[in-house]
């Protein structure tokens, strides 16, 4: 057997060991657990029990004990990593024990709820936020006009982080509120049990919050973003985290930050779906506010603004990006496909109108309450060209039911159904990525999803005309010994230099840290495919020859293996010694690279700094541009650490962070003066 074959079965193996330990805890069946651990277990297979949260898998009352078997089965290892694994499994019982006394809390807040309707919580829900909203902008300090781009950008970066945070607790005061609170089937709510019932959901914000914080640490350790270890002789249990990969949650929060800064400029390509949407948006408004005028009993129209429902549909349709475009392409348009957006979009539209009338008349509490609902039966029959059982199917997926199975689920999709053919929007429908939930929604189960893959090599291979890479290979199958040892999604030429390039793809959805551990299982492996390509066609000439023909094959010097893909947050990121990059780094390969610095009211560029331009490429600068970031380069932080102290549910977490760049001398030099502030970034 070859190593590769014997690497295949000890997966299979451990796959079969952790399918039957999955099954007895589930099942209780302690015995059975420790009769599966009694040989011992490899790291890899530890790190696949962290990985799945195995500790608490069993029944609460079985936590230690599962513990205590796992620590036991892997005293085998090394002794740090041993010391390692057992300060994992003893975070773990004293994030869930501290994670189950704040749920207590929330629950017991919750239990002081006056009885009220969907549509009441809802509406109190979104109150609720306002009011930590003004309190989180009062204090906010981004305003300020002698620092940096870069600094500005990380305090903006660093606000949205907060409100983000303040949107999840609510999210998860409002679904536990369902499950605690008996609701009513009409809205009865007086002004006093209304200002009660807005008391206790603030009171019960705070655990919440602290819910939400234990959860997020606990998966960022399982989930490999973290390392652990206890703090002794501290006052409350300590909890000391290490970054695994500084690089890497570096890199990712700066892309999350571009993502954030170029939506906020507005600096985004055409799209197809974009410019569908768009054409639609006035057509439905116009239907949107005729049916909440009827509602409201008003009129006529002509006191109502749509300026701030327009803007808010641009600024929700910033969102777009290639990934829709070629799911919409990779499912030949099919009319299911294009509901989804159209839906998505029908609804938030309905709840700008909303909003809308509302304001220009005025209306009263009472009567916003039934102005919050958006008639799902009028959307499916206004929406021309589309069957309406086919919009019935995507607006049965893009709404759910209270509670939801988690307030992630909630954030996802804020649309509640109440009712026959009604829904109501949680926090007027503008929380989540609703781009990635669509996705997310029609690659699930279905044929869609396999298409993805192959339009996504197209796209990337045709990404690369008009510039000086030339394709001499896609779709390249490696055979040694008449086995297929793996293949090439595509083989490019430019000079002395070959990149050996695996193309990885991804469309669902990436906002908790189990997305961003499941995205980085994918490149994972297609840093290992294109490592393989590249140890085979460096040791075998005449494949090398027989791929790119004899001449290219005698100028090469350098074969580089890299993996391509649209997840930004791991460009500039290498595993086992192989570059990751996405759009912002092939872009720089192309063309160069540069920073635009633009103006945050109308995007105009108020400067320019080229670190490679066009003219200046070669082989020395490409590989250099594929091992430092460009991102890295401009961002305020660098990649030392320090610790910030957090006081969760009784725990005292110690958390890495990013320290800022201290003096000028380390500063990127390219920035403009301060003094041309409310500025964006647009790297290129």
């Amino acid at each position: 057997m070859t190593r590769v074959a014997s690497d295949a079965a000890d997966k299979k193996g451990g796959s079969r060991l952790l399918a039957k330990l999955r099954s007895a805890l589930d099942a209780g069946d302690i015995s059975e657990v420790s009769a599966l651990l009694s040989g011992g277990v490899s790291s890899d297979i530890l790190v696949r029990i962290r990985e799945q949260k195995f500790v608490l898998r069993a029944p609460l009352h079985q936590h230690e004990e599962v513990a205590e078997l796992l620590r036991t089965a892997g005293h085998g290892l090394e002794s740090a990593e041993q010391a390692e694994f057992d300060s994992y499994l003893e975070f773990a019982l004293a994030i869930d024990a501290a994670r189950r006394r704040c749920l207590e809390r929330v629950h017991a807040e919750l239990t002081r709820m006056p009885r009220c309707s969907k549509a009441d919580l809802l509406i109190m829900g979104q109150e609720v936020l306002s009011i930590c909203m003004a309190r989180l902008m009062r204090d906010a300090d981004i305003h300020a006009v002698e620092i940096s781009v870069a600094e500005r950008e990380r305090r903006l970066h660093d606000l949205n982080g907060a409100a983000n945070d303040l949107v999840m607790a609510v999210a998860r005061v409002v679904n536990e509120c369902t499950r605690v609170v008996q609701m009513a089937s009409e809205v009865h709510l007086g002004e006093a049990q209304r200002h009660q019932a807005i008391q206790v959901l603030l009171q019960a914000l705070t655990p919440a919050g602290e819910t939400n914080s234990l959860e997020w640490f606990f998966d960022s350790v399982s989930y490999g973003e973290f390392k652990v270890d206890k703090v002794q002789d501290a006052i409350r249990p300590t909890y000391r985290l290490h970054f695994v990969d500084s690089k890497r949650y570096l890199l990712k929060t700066l892309a999350i930050r571009r993502s954030l800064i170029v939506r906020f400029v507005g600096q985004r390509n055409p799209r197809f779906v974009r410019d569908k949407l768009k054409e639609m948006e006035p057509v439905v408004l116009e239907e949107a506010v005729a049916y909440y005028l009827w509602k409201a009993g008003c009129p006529t129209s002509s006191g109502v603004d749509l300026a701030r429902a327009h803007s808010t549909s641009s600024a929700m349709l910033m969102e777009v990006d290639a990934e829709d475009d070629l799911l919409v392409a990779a499912s030949h348009f099919d009319p299911r496909v294009l509901a989804h957006y159209v839906v998505s979009m029908a609804l938030r539209w309905y709840s700008a109108a909303a909003e809308s009338v509302r304001l220009a008349f005025n209306i009263g509490e009472r009567s916003v309450l039934e102005m919050s609902t958006i008639p799902m039966d009028l959307i499916a029959r206004s929406i021309g060209g589309i069957e309406e059982k086919v919009i019935a199917e995507a607006l049965e997926n893009l709404t759910l039911d209270l509670p939801a199975r988690s307030h992630v689920s909630l954030e996802n999709r804020p649309f509640v159904r109440d009712g026959a053919g009604v829904a109501r929007p949680f926090l007027q429908g503008g929380v989540g990525s609703w781009t990635s939930v669509v996705r997310e929604s029609l690659i699930q189960g279905g044929s869609i999803g396999k298409s993805v893959g192959a339009i996504w090599e197209d796209f990337c291979a045709n990404s690369f005309d008009g510039s000086d890479w030339k394709v001499v290979g896609r779709g390249v199958k490696l055979r040694s010994d008449g086995q297929t040892l793996t293949d090439v999604d595509l083989l490019l030429l430019r000079d002395d230099l070959l990149l050996v390039m695996q193309i990885k793809g991804l469309v669902g959805l990436a906002n908790t840290p189990y997305h961003h551990w499941r995205n980085r299982q994918t490149i994972q492996l297609g840093c290992s495919q294109a490592q393989v390509a590249t140890n085979f066609l460096r040791s075998n000439l005449n494949a090398l020859v027989s791929i790119c023909g004899k001449r290219s094959a005698s100028v090469i010097r350098y074969i580089q293996p890299v993996v391509l893909t649209n997840i930004h947050q791991l460009d500039g990121w290498r595993f086992n010694d192989v570059p990751v990059i996405s759009e912002v780094t092939r872009k720089a390969i192309c063309r160069g690279a540069r920073v635009d610095y633009r103006d945050g009211h109308n995007g105009a560029v108020l400067h320019t700094h080229h670190f490679v331009r066009p003219e200046d490429l070669t082989t020395e600068s490409i590989l250099q541009l594929m091992q430092q970031s460009i991102e890295m380069q401009i961002a305020a932080e660098g990649t030392e650490t320090s610790h910030s102290v957090h006081d969760v549910g009784e725990l005292r977490l110690l958390m890495p962070e990013f320290v800022m760049r201290s003096n000028s001398a380390e500063m990127p030099l390219h920035e403009p003066s301060p003094s041309a502030w409310r500025q964006g970034t647009d790297t290129d």
